[in-house]
C-alpha cells in the first residue's frame, strides 16, 4: 500500500533518482548534484507532512560511493608520507 502511495513522491532535481521498496525510500545523488541533497530531503519531509508521515531521521542514513582507484590512490599517497 506504502508504494501505491509513494507514487507521487519524486525527486526534484533532474539526474536525482529515488527509488523505494517496501516502506523505504532511497535517494540516489551523483557527484554532479551533491549541491541538491538539501533540496531533495526538504522535499521528501514536506510530502511526508502532506501525507501524513514523518520522516525519521535517526533512521536515515548517508553513504558515499567512491570509486576503488581513487580509495587506492589515497592510501598509497598517506603511505609515503609516513
Amino acid at each position: 500500500m506504502y508504494v501505491v502511495n509513494a507514487a507521487d513522491l519524486q525527486a526534484v532535481t533532474p539526474g536525482n533518482i529515488m527509488l523505494k521498496y517496501a516502506d523505504d525510500i532511497y535517494l540516489v545523488i551523483p557527484a554532479c548534484n551533491i549541491n541538491s541533497r538539501q533540496r531533495e530531503i526538504s522535499n521528501i519531509e514536506a510530502w511526508s507532512r502532506v501525507n501524513n508521515l514523518t520522516l525519521n531521521q535517526s533512521k536515515s542514513a548517508e553513504i558515499v560511493f567512491t570509486e576503488e582507484t581513487s580509495r587506492t590512490a589515497t592510501a598509497a599517497t598517506s603511505r609515503n608520507r609516513a
